[in-house]
């Protein structure tokens, strides 16, 4: 997660009476890796103080941690249908590449979920987009939802991360129909 920054610009010319407002959104983090959901809700969400309440703690470990969440829609797997969720890797440093991993991938492909990629370099000033797809699994004798939290980094970029790293969790949870007999 980032610190958001909204802000409305109005910008007034004299004998006109259109009005000209542009809504400005920024993000911002101690380093120059970031990771953030790229989804209408993201996108369109209202600034709330509190989502980021994590950053004002006192610099331990876990307040480094940059985490998201997703739940994909249950219709889709009931309907054998694939979903999908995007997650952007960025790097807003001008002078330094940067990469980006995830640990526990095999874990959260043997219950549905995959990564594309799973790991990759970020340049200088860029961002690259990782596509989460979730095709649940043949069920079991129950329906359940299954849940993973990939634990991963983020490394590089100017500035780097303090430590070397920013570690990042990305939870996902897909529901699993029971077994059709």
């Amino acid at each position: 997660q980032s610190l958001s920054y909204v802000a409305m610009l109005n910008i007034v010319v004299p004998n006109q009476k259109e009005k000209m407002e542009f809504r400005l959104v920024g993000r911002c983090w101690q380093q120059a890796m970031g990771m953030y959901e790229n989804t209408p809700e993201a996108k369109a969400a209202p600034l709330n103080i509190n989502r980021f309440k994590d950053q004002a703690g006192a610099g331990g470990e876990d307040d480094r941690v940059i985490s998201l969440a997703h739940v994909f829609p249950q219709a889709a797997a009931e309907a054998g249908e694939e979903a999908t969720y995007e997650v952007v890797m960025s790097n807003c440093g001008a002078k330094a590449p940067g990469d980006f991993s995830f640990e526990n991938v095999k874990e959260a492909e043997e219950m549905g979920f995959t990564l594309d990629p799973p790991a990759g370099k970020v340049d200088a000033g860029g961002s690259v987009p990782m596509l989460v797809k979730y095709n649940a699994p043949d069920g079991s004798g129950l329906a359940m939802w299954n849940t993973v939290i990939l634990r991963g980094q983020l490394k590089g970029g100017d500035p780097a991360p303090q430590g070397g790293a920013v570690p990042v969790e990305l939870m996902l949870r897909g529901f699993q129909c029971p077994k059709k007999e």
